[in-house]
């Protein structure tokens, strides 16, 4: 085939035919990409699933053979095309504005005890890790938890948001006072039923 011979075109190879004809994959020969390609690519699956990809989210449905972590690998490398080595979750930040939970900054412990007090300030009540956003900080009270609890983001670990409020002296007891315990609620509930 690389000759020419027996009638074939000259320059051939088996698995240039291969992938012409069958459809096959080769990963010397796989298709360039570029920022925009994976990038539409990023929007379809956005559309499908209401969810961003990451490089664990399987097949690209929008691109047969493509999958998110073959997609992530070329652009680490630099490879198929791709001029700058980045990442899927980078290009994500750059081209979409969604958080690299990677490139997110450092938290400290003054900081967030400053939020939990500006939060209690506010509202009335000690955050939870279900309370949502933390305020205007462009956190979320589950994100500062995980952080707590992981050690991530330049904090120890084996923590939490409602142990984290307790060594500080913001809540006292050994279950969070934030949770309805299932056993209590008909009690109370035939209480305030009583005249």
């Amino acid at each position: 085939m690389s000759q020419g011979h027996r009638g074939l075109p000259k320059g051939g190879s088996l698995i240039k035919l291969l992938a012409e004809h069958r459809g096959y994959r080769h990963r010397n020969y796989l298709p360039r990409l570029t920022a925009q390609k994976v990038l539409a690519w990023v929007d379809a699956h956005k559309r499908r699933t209401g969810q961003w990809p990451h490089r664990d989210s399987g097949p690209v449905l929008d691109a047969p053979g493509e999958t998110w972590n073959g997609v992530d690998l070329a652009l680490s490398r630099g490879a198929r095309g791709i001029k700058a080595r980045t990442t899927l979750a980078d290009l994500l930040a750059r081209g979409r504005g969604r958080k690299n939970p990677a490139g997110l900054p450092p938290l400290d412990p003054d900081r967030i005890l400053a939020w939990t007090e500006a939060h209690h300030t506010l509202f009335g009540v000690w955050p939870t890790r279900l309370t949502g956003p933390s305020g205007s900080t462009g956190e979320t009270w589950l994100a500062v938890d995980k952080a707590l609890r992981d050690g991530r983001r330049g904090l120890p670990g084996g923590s939490s948001l409602f142990r984290f409020l307790k060594e500080h002296g913001k809540v006292a007891g050994k279950v969070t006072p934030f949770k309805k315990r299932k056993s209590l609620q008909p009690e109370r509930v035939r209480q305030s039923a009583a005249p």
